[in-house]
């Protein structure tokens, strides 16, 4: 039983612990609060109250207790599940499964963030008013029907693809893609005005550094780590594919992979997001099997290539060592 062993391996390694009716509760090896870490019996989800809005510090039971015990994943994950290990998946944290009718809910446990809802100017790509944002979809390699599948919108009023960002079942936000040429405005009393259009905006209030874009699709025990909406869905057939919306990748998103129980990660960063795979690369090894899945010369990105070619990519991936060397020039790179 898994309470049981829970129990038992708190016990042997000498934490401090207490119970209630759904879990065991103690401090939190992040940030030292007392009685803040909560791991549930019953499937050996964890919550720190405190971490899990500063860094996301949340999900299956071997990755605080690694962090509580000294023990490697493997090891805690062989005692606790055998060969049944947990498929990755984000785990909604739902204060209420943490505590029984009887016990007190603590101050500090708040609720779940608000869902964000469509601007009012969005449509369906298979609207009337959704022909360009197909074109370009088209054009990019993604088919009507992949991207239905995502969820992706237009937005008429500003000449744009919408893509959501949803969040352990609750949309957080959009990011958005213009789709048009650079205008130019006249204006009378001077020359013409070339006015570059933001390629990519996002929606006010997402941090983007908390979330990762298409996550809750992930139903394996891998994730593809892309930069933006495109090169994710370039990886559509690999499966486990996410946006990290920017070439920097944060710790609080690593935490996120982590927490989800995965065994793979591969890194299909651009290539000259050399330093943040490197860094990546030693934050992770530790915890999962690393593979490089980064677009071969000449292509930029993976937002350039098929999705057949990525999907090759991705079978083909190399495993990485925790000593690897990234080493990057313009049109090439190597490891």
């Amino acid at each position: 039983m898994l309470a049981e062993k829970l129990r038992l391996m708190l016990e042997e390694s000498g934490i401090s612990f207490k119970s209630n009716t759904k879990s065991y509760v103690m401090e939190c090896p992040r940030c030292h609060k007392r009685e803040k870490l909560y791991i549930r019996k019953a499937d050996g989800r964890f919550v720190c109250w405190v971490c899990k809005e500063s860094e996301g510090y949340s999900g299956y039971a071997e990755w605080c207790l690694t962090d509580l015990t000294g023990k490697t994943v493997d090891q805690i994950r062989a005692y606790l599940y055998g060969v049944n290990t947990p498929v990755g998946r984000f785990i909604d944290i739902k204060f209420d499964e943490f505590f029984g009718d009887e016990d007190e809910i603590p101050l500090f446990v708040g609720g779940d963030l608000k869902p964000i809802e469509d601007d009012p100017g969005f449509r369906d790509l298979d609207s009337p008013a959704g022909t360009r944002g197909v074109a370009y979809l088209a054009r990019r390699g993604i088919p009507l029907g992949v991207a239905k599948e995502y969820g992706i919108k237009t937005w008429p009023a500003r000449n744009s693809i919408v893509f959501p960002v949803v969040f352990r079942g609750s949309q957080v936000g959009w990011q958005t893609r213009y789709i048009g040429e650079t205008e130019v405005l006249d204006d009378e009393e001077a020359s013409p005005v070339s006015l570059k259009i933001p390629k990519a905006m996002t929606s006010l209030g997402l941090k983007k550094e908390r979330t990762l874009m298409f996550s809750d699709r992930i139903v394996g025990d891998w994730v593809v780590l892309c930069e933006g909406p495109i090169d994710a869905l370039k990886a559509h057939l690999c499966g486990g594919n996410v946006a990290a919306l920017g070439k920097g990748v944060s710790g609080y998103q690593l935490d996120l992979i982590k927490n989800m129980g995965i065994k793979r990660l591969y890194l299909g960063l651009d290539p000259d997001a050399f330093m943040e795979s490197a860094k990546i690369l030693r934050e992770m090894a530790q915890y999962v099997e690393v593979y490089d899945m980064r677009p071969p010369a000449p292509y930029g990105d993976l937002g350039e290539m098929t999705m057949e070619e990525v999907k090759v990519l991705f079978d083909k991936a190399p495993r990485l060592h925790p000593n690897h060397l990234f080493l990057y020039l313009k049109d090439h790179y190597a490891v």
